[in-house]
């Protein structure tokens, strides 16, 4: 997932509400984790999707989670 983050420039911030996008946490649930407004929440989802070149959140989870195993591929002695 790192490869994923750094690979589309994401701020920290941007990681982490991806984090928790990914696993499927509502933008209230996020922003009230990060101490943050549910609106900052979702202008940092939409940025992550127009960085991703996706539409959906779903979209979005399905990326990183091929790049996450990708990246366990590239990582795995044959």
């Amino acid at each position: 997932m790192d490869h994923f983050k750094q690979s589309r420039g994401l701020t920290r911030r941007e990681c982490e509400v991806l984090d928790h996008l990914i696993a499927g946490s509502s933008s209230k649930a996020i922003a009230r984790k990060l101490g943050i407004s549910p609106r900052t929440i979702e202008d940092h989802r939409a940025r992550i999707l127009q960085k991703a070149g996706v539409k959906t959140t779903a979209q979005l989870s399905i990326m990183a989670l091929k790049d996450r195993a990708a990246a366990f591929g590239r990582r795995t002695v044959h």
